[in-house]
């Protein structure tokens, strides 16, 4: 099928960071320039999801301008903070115990919104556990809702290995893709469509309609520093996101600085959720292909273990949207969390600013009106003369 796009994006670019929250250093997310293949960047709204975990909303496009794509990749750094985990998810997950399941599905928030309330029922076990991103697992028996590969949850072995590449967290903590047999050192394991990255390199299957064609997709990913990169696509929703092959899905994570990394469930399946620091529910934000949730089998948590303090940190600042014309005029708005992520209330007197006032200006009220001018704008949130959002 022929893509077309009528006219052209052109912008005020609004790209929306955590101060301190996130370097760049050594990951390729958001550069502008060349994504990979030809694909060229448009847009990257960065989100802290947590301390170690932070969302990048990548809107790329072919130098034609006929082929969007909007994608979430999340990176999670378990060697930094200390305080972020990754662990793999079953719909029945609050009613499996001792390698014992009644298989079943859920839909992903419903997943997510589960376990937290297990881990909350249990603090003596999950101190502090928060669920703060949730990705599609492995494929499933659409009739009973068991997925079709190996499944381990907090050490319990539910489903054993096939011989398969599987995504582990071993029980050191240390993020790998395997095909062992010996599933007695992980912590958590979920099984996937197939292998796509090995040792840097693009090794994707070729050759059938579903891996060539353009779909929903989603992936997950391992760095040479043991950082895990979360990939999920907006959803088949031309012309605003268009979808990707097997082979692209891996080209794109290999420019992520992804060694190794598996391909997920994908089409209706494929979902990505998130809960936004000073929130407090994980909630959907891609747009499945279905045109809502689908209920599945498996999924993956990403979760924090920082302790809340109640104390506002710094605020999370958004536009309504990422990209505009000029002449727009823009609403801003912040949500405040404390030094966990948890909702915080915003100090009456925190201030908006614009880092250069050469595009327009803004009002005490976070309302930035342009001048008509194009480029990228940078609004700032100031409290007790210290940047807590931008």
């Amino acid at each position: 099928m022929k893509r077309y796009m009528k006219s052209k994006l052109l912008s005020i670019l609004l790209i929306i960071a955590m101060i301190g929250a996130f370097s760049a250093e050594g990951f390729a997310i958001g550069e502008p320039s060349e994504v990979f293949n030809g694909r060229v960047f448009v847009s990257d709204v960065k989100t802290q999801l947590a301390p170690g975990a932070v969302e990048h909303k990548i809107t790329t496009n072919n130098t034609s301008g006929t082929d969007q794509n909007i994608d979430f990749l999340t990176e999670v750094d378990l060697n930094g903070t200390g305080t972020i985990k990754v662990m793999s998810c079953y719909a029945g997950y609050s009613t499996m115990s001792d390698g014992k399941v009644s298989w079943q599905m859920m839909t992903m928030p419903e997943q997510a919104q589960k376990a937290q309330s297990y881990f909350d029922a249990h603090q003596e076990k999950y101190p502090n556990y928060k669920v703060v991103g949730a990705l599609v697992g492995d494929t499933y028996n659409m009739g009973t809702g068991q997925p079709s590969h190996v499944l381990v949850i907090d050490g319990v072995t539910y489903q054993q290995a096939d011989g398969t590449y599987y995504f582990a967290i071993d029980k050191n903590g240390r993020a790998i893709i395997t095909n062992s047999m010996d599933t007695s050192n992980m912590e958590s394991a979920v099984g996937g469509m197939g292998l796509i990255v090995q040792n840097g390199q693009n090794v994707a299957s070729v050759g059938n309609s579903y891996v060539d064609g353009s779909f929903s997709r989603a992936a997950i990913g391992i760095t040479a520093e043991g950082k895990v990169v979360t990939f999920c696509t907006y959803g088949n929703s031309y012309p605003i996101s268009c979808g990707y092959t097997w082979s692209e899905v891996a080209d794109y994570l290999i420019a992520q600085g992804c060694v190794n990394a598996l391909m997920l469930d994908g089409s209706g399946s494929a979902e990505w959720c998130a809960r936004y620091e000073g929130t407090d529910n994980v909630v959907s934000v891609s747009h499945p292909s279905d045109g809502s949730s689908r209920a599945v089998g498996s999924c993956l948590l990403i979760v924090s273990t920082a302790a809340p303090d109640g104390v506002f940190a710094r605020a999370s600042v958004t536009p309504d949207m990422s990209v505009y014309t000029p002449d727009s005029i823009v609403h801003f708005s912040a949500v405040g969390a404390d030094s966990a992520g948890n909702p915080a209330a915003v100090p009456d007197d925190a201030e908006w600013s614009l880092v250069d006032s050469s595009m327009g200006s803004i009002d005490s009220d976070g309302v930035f009106t342009s001048n008509g001018a194009q480029g990228d704008v940078k609004v700032n949130l100031v409290y007790d003369g210290k940047i807590c959002g931008s």
